[in-house]
């Protein structure tokens, strides 16, 4: 469908009833990132790998383009914020029945995309939940739904109950990260729609006292949480950060053995060294979580190294620097939902910087986000 509407948008503005208004430098980068991406294959000694997270880079820069051709006007971006709401809702009760009634998720376990339900399986089997679910990333969005409602007592009750119902999943995930994306997205949020510096201070305080007594909360009725795994991280725990330390640093040996378009994309497991692999081998059902998890080095930036190596990293870098550069410009203007949403893509990106970003899930979420930044910086609402 993406495709087909892709080609649709491209034939209209072959023959001119559609223009398409961006900085062609954001173009031009955003281009140059995916061919140096492109050019690993050169090097790729596991095609189907390659092209196994390929498709979902290249379906992620589709959908980034077809969002920039659809959202030309403000009520089509102002139509799109109200649909992200909505799957922030939806999601929320897909996270309610995964954490609270996994028996009942279980007996639908058929309708599921096989290799995601295979994943989902593997995480709940270590207590680990909401496998490429990023709406901690999305409170900002919440303040912009309720930045355009009324500003009564009950709407201030379910902007609070939508923002602590996030917090609650992150903090249950036993993911770090998502922990890391809703504090991130929230702080942000609360500085964009604060007044001045003196109300942002009051307010994170206060944001600060209620996020320590929920932890407390959390902590006596909660067996296992994202806040455990901070506070009091177990051996297990201390072992994950010297794993992914340890694949970091493979993955500059990696770069360095293929400096110009690396190893390959996706064939970070082809070349970790057969001692890691080793110790990834755990017995039953871990062992096969093991081999996923060690498919990545865990940040984008040490996967661009050693699978793109220095033209790709060159080219990310100048692709984040673009979207800096442009973002401080808007965050000069002042448009609140805009610097919402800038909020909102940095704190997805915080995802990357720890986690493999190579999911179709997270790319079209990133993407979308970057998109709407652009559009809202050309359309104020």
């Amino acid at each position: 469908m993406i495709i087909i509407v892709f080609i649709f948008l491209i034939f209209e503005f072959y023959i001119k009833k559609l223009t398409l208004s961006i900085n062609k430098k954001s173009i031009f980068f955003v281009l140059l990132y995916f061919i140096t991406i492109s050019l690993s294959i050169v090097t790729t000694i596991d095609p189907l790998a390659f092209f196994d997270i390929y498709k979902h880079i290249v379906f992620g820069l589709l959908f980034f383009f077809v969002s920039l051709m659809i959202l030309n006007n403000k009520n089509r971006i102002r139509w799109s914020i109200y649909i992200l709401g909505l799957t922030i809702l939806v999601n929320y009760f897909y996270q309610l029945i995964i954490y609270f009634f996994q028996n009942f998720l279980f007996t639908f376990q058929n309708f599921f995309y096989y290799k995601y339900w295979e994943v989902l399986r593997l995480n709940l089997n270590k207590q680990k939940f909401f496998v490429d679910v990023y709406d901690s990333a999305l409170i900002p969005v919440i303040f912009i739904l309720f930045y355009w409602f009324k500003n009564n007592l009950a709407y201030k009750f379910y902007k609070v109950l939508a923002i602590l119902t996030a917090l609650f999943f992150a903090a249950v995930s036993n993911f770090r990260t998502q922990l890391l994306m809703a504090i991130s997205s929230l702080i942000g949020a609360v500085y964009v729609s604060s007044k001045n510096k003196r109300g942002f201070i009051s307010r994170l305080f206060g944001l600060m006292l209620i996020l320590i007594v929920l932890s407390s909360i959390f902590r006596s009725f909660i067996e296992s949480s994202t806040i455990e795994r901070i506070v009091e991280p177990s051996q297990a725990e201390t072992q994950t950060i010297t794993t992914r330390f340890d694949w970091w640093k493979q993955s500059i040996e990696m770069g360095i053995s293929s400096p110009l378009v690396g190893i390959g994309l996706n064939n970070f497991y082809e070349y970790l060294s057969p001692k890691t692999k080793i110790n990834n081998l755990s017995p039953g059902s871990q062992k096969k979580l093991a081999r996923i998890t060690a498919a990545h080095p865990h940040s984008i930036f040490f996967q661009t190294i050693a699978e793109t190596g220095v033209l790709g990293f060159i080219s990310l870098m100048l692709l984040l620097i673009d979207f800096i550069k442009n973002d401080i410009y808007a965050f000069k203007r002042k448009n609140i939902p805009c610097n919402l949403i800038i909020v909102s893509f940095w704190s997805i990106f915080l995802f990357s910087i720890f986690n493999p970003p190579i999911t179709l899930q997270y790319l079209i979420s990133f993407w979308f986000l970057r998109a709407l930044t652009i559009k809202l910086t050309e359309f104020s609402l």
